[in-house]
């Protein structure tokens, strides 16, 4: 009984971190995403199951992060551009970084996945419909037309469609922007590759990323790629075969929309593109702290608020690691880096593919967009970070760690 419980809310919370992420618990002007407190509702349940514990690795250099980050934040205090709030979020946030699941529910890993790969598989579904429902000459259907506006979190790009089309891009229906959409199908393509083999969700997925138009999904499955090919996939001649299948059937689709992709390329060039919004104007902005904040940052929460940003792109945007230079300095950013090798360190050490290391760091670090945000942030934990111990996982008699199991599989 204990197993169905531990199994049911680990399911229940990968579906809602895919169906629920636009959904956001308002008060007043301040929203709460409605993922936040979910995620701790599944926490406390899988203690009083006793299915989770702290480890005692990612505990320490939690502490140590935070007392570094309070140093920071105590440094700037008087500032009236900083925001302690967002320091208590991030507290929240990754304190969940810190459990662990018990060794005897370890071998759930492979069910779990299967779950978050057929909750994608539906948003997939949706991408795919949206757009031809629109290729037909039919209305865009989204999820903002049937929620409350005031049940929907604010502020996210959802519908908008790039230029030389005359359409919107598709998001999943549930997803918060079509990046979103585009990078999570990514993921679920790469994972099936790895794992599954499901030619038709192969086909699903790979056509969602097509259909969201967004260069973020691509760039994560040509960026995977280089690890696949030379681990995995030129070893494996089914794979290899399926890859090809795939490439012809999304290919005619991929022609048709040639300058589509052209002009995208060269707008990603530019000053004024999502690109250089993301990975370039950050750390422009991070520059504009020396010599004075360097060490310590500007603040919690000055990446939203410093006049500083007035110099900036109006669309910049921070990933994790400007965001964490910007607020906590390279202080802050030297301890938060030491911690998250802490919760990552036996991932490293096990046999858990390259491939998906890296595709799962890149939509972390560079592609989810901030350091504080709930439905990337939990994903990462319930795809990675819970899995992993304080030691890599072994084979010990006929126990074999989900890790470790799931390769052969």
């Amino acid at each position: 009984m204990k197993v169905f419980w531990v199994r049911s809310v680990i399911y229940a919370e990968l579906i809602s971190l895919v169906f629920l992420q636009r959904f956001a618990i308002t008060f007043g002007v301040k929203q709460i995403p409605l993922v936040l407190p979910l995620t701790f509702v599944v926490m406390t349940i899988l203690f009083l199951c006793n299915a989770v514990d702290i480890s005692r690795v990612k505990l320490e250099t939690y502490t140590f992060m935070m007392s570094m980050l309070i140093l920071c934040s105590v440094i700037s205090i008087g500032s009236m551009y900083i925001a302690l709030t967002s320091l208590a979020a991030l507290a929240m946030v990754y304190l969940l970084w810190t459990v662990t699941i018990k060794e005897p529910y370890r071998l759930i890993f492979p069910d779990a996945l299967n779950i978050f790969q057929w909750s994608i598989a539906i948003t997939s579904l949706l991408s795919v419909l949206q757009f031809l429902l629109q290729f037909v000459g039919l209305d865009f259907i989204d999820l903002n037309s049937l929620v409350p506006a005031h049940w929907m979190l604010s502020g996210f790009n959802t519908t908008y469609h790039p230029p030389l089309m005359n359409i919107f891009k598709s998001n999943g229906f549930f997803m918060l922007e079509p990046s979103f959409a585009s990078q999570l199908s990514a993921l679920a393509f790469i994972f099936e590759y790895r794992y599954f083999k499901r030619m038709s969700l192969l086909a699903l997925y790979l056509a969602a990323v097509i259909f969201t138009f967004s260069g973020t999904g691509i760039l994560l499955i040509l960026l995977a790629a280089i690890f696949a090919f030379k681990d995995f996939l030129l070893p494996n001649k089914k794979a290899l075969k399926y890859l090809l299948l795939s490439l012809v059937l999304v290919f005619p689709m991929a022609i048709a929309y040639l300058p589509v992709y052209i002009e995208r390329i060269q707008h990603q060039l530019s000053t004024g593109s999502s690109a250089y919004a993301r990975w370039v104007s950050p750390f422009i902005g991070v520059s504009y702290l020396f010599p004075t904040h360097i060490l310590f940052g500007a603040g919690p929460g000055a990446e939203s608020r410093s006049p500083l940003l007035l110099l900036l792109p109006p669309a910049t945007s921070f990933t994790v690691i400007p965001s964490l230079l910007f607020q906590y300095g390279l202080v802050g950013t030297l301890s938060f880096t030491v911690f998250l090798y802490a919760c990552v360190r036996s991932c490293i050490k096990s046999d858990m593919p390259s491939t998906v290391m890296v595709s799962l760091g890149i939509i972390y670090l560079l592609l989810s967009g901030t350091l504080i945000e709930p439905s990337i942030d939990f994903l990462m934990l319930f795809l990675s970070v819970i899995w992993c111990g304080d030691n890599a996982p072994t084979i010990r008699g006929n126990k074999t760690s989900g890790w470790l199991l799931f390769r052969h599989g």
